[in-house]
């Protein structure tokens, strides 16, 4: 039953996994929902050990850009449309590192508390975005996807299709309430040995 569980978390986590892939997860209620995305760096599974995510943005309806990571702002260009170089987008919920590099999600990195409120009825079913990475020592990207055409400078863009969302508080007593009540029952039913009676 645990190992179930345990399966079925992991497979709800599981993202794309191209040169920078994006998650969520969320949390609230109809109305006032706040969603955290998780920013990852494949870059390093591609070869690629100076390609840093510094620049991102999702589009949600509304600029609603809640908490950022250490080190990062929201974009103050908000919204947000690459030039007309991706999905033709103003990505209105933009987050850019504040020190430059220095705060980048390094290849093979990952990072999250990037927070933007949404205020549908019902969470999103799609979610535009894009991520900027770039190169300090002028490693050139060649392996595609880029739709910015600067290989130093590599834009990705792509689409959210679903979250995980943070369970209630009282379902996660309840479903602990019942794993212990069977592991008690299991255990009341065999004797000092472990063999049933």
């Amino acid at each position: 039953m645990l190992r179930y569980l345990a399966g079925l978390l992991v497979f709800g986590a599981v993202a794309s996994a191209g040169p920078v892939s994006l998650g969520y997860t969320a949390s609230g209620s109809p109305g006032s929902w706040q969603l955290d995305f998780t920013v990852t760096n494949n870059m390093n599974a591609l070869g690629y050990t100076d390609q840093d995510v510094y620049f991102i943005g999702v589009y949600l309806g509304a600029d609603d850009v809640i908490t950022s990571p250490t080190g990062w702002v929201q974009e103050p260009w908000n919204p947000f449309d690459e030039g007309g170089l991706g999905p033709n987008i103003n990505f209105d919920n933009t987050w850019i590192t504040a020190t430059n590099v220095v705060d980048a999600i390094l290849p093979g990195g990952s990072s999250s508390t990037f927070v933007a409120g949404y205020a549908g009825a019902t969470l999103p079913t799609t979610i535009n975005w894009f991520a900027y990475t770039f190169s300090e020592t002028g490693v050139l990207y060649t392996n595609g996807g880029d739709v910015n055409g600067t290989s130093v400078n590599p834009l990705f863009v792509g689409t959210l299709s679903s979250a995980l969302t943070t369970p209630e508080p009282s379902l996660v007593f309840l479903v602990g309430a019942g794993l212990l009540a069977m592991a008690a029952w299991r255990r009341g039913s065999t004797g000092r040995l472990g063999y049933r009676r």
